[in-house]
């Protein structure tokens, strides 16, 4: 009988090392794939994050018609340039991430309405503020998720040195909607 739950031990434990083993080689593996995709997306980011600053700071030129119009081109976020595997990621990262395509699209439609029903020309004046506006909030979303991105999976703090973009974007964000509730306390 000994012999017995001696052997039935020994098949319960060898069993179980072999879950936990299977489990820790896929926790690795997994851990691996996201911290891969985490580096491939915070570059992205921050190249968005660079972009996006641009236009922040384009106040436009004057044309031959003296209209002003923008220097700087609207970036673009090809979020599926990053390749791995997305599921590795926490859900929270990941659909930050998957979504800012989007609020990039919802962004230039309210660029494009303020060029609609906006002031106009020669100026321009509410496309640009709305453009800047914009793009101040995809900047410091972009900004964001790069940061836990980096803090999650143990990445150096991204330096800017000299160059400021966070406080231009929270400076901007924060003047234009200044600006709105001066306009709807008038009204």
């Amino acid at each position: 009988m000994d012999k017995v739950w001696i052997g039935l031990i020994g098949v319960v434990v060898g069993s179980a090392l072999t879950v936990l083993r299977e489990y820790f080689s896929e926790w690795r593996a997994n851990r691996t794939d996201a911290r891969y995709l985490a580096v491939r997306l915070t570059c992205l980011l921050e190249n968005f994050v660079g972009e996006c600053f641009e236009v922040v700071c384009d106040n436009g030129e004057y044309d031959d018609r003296d209209y002003l119009t923008p220097t700087v081109l609207v970036p673009k976020l090809n979020i599926n340039e990053v390749d791995g595997k997305w599921q590795s990621l926490p859900f929270e990262f990941m659909y930050e991430a998957l979504n800012l395509p989007n609020c990039l699209t919802k962004s230039n439609e309210q660029i494009s309405l303020a060029i609609e029903y906006g002031d106009g020309v020669p100026a321009f004046s509410d496309f640009f503020n709305e453009r800047q506006y914009q793009f101040s909030i995809l900047g410091l979303k972009a900004a964001t998720l790069s940061t836990k991105l980096r803090k999650k999976y143990s990445m150096p703090a991204k330096s800017y040195g000299n160059w400021k973009p966070i406080e231009r974007f929270i400076e901007n964000k924060n003047k234009y909607e200044a600006s709105k509730k001066g306009i709807f306390k008038a009204l």
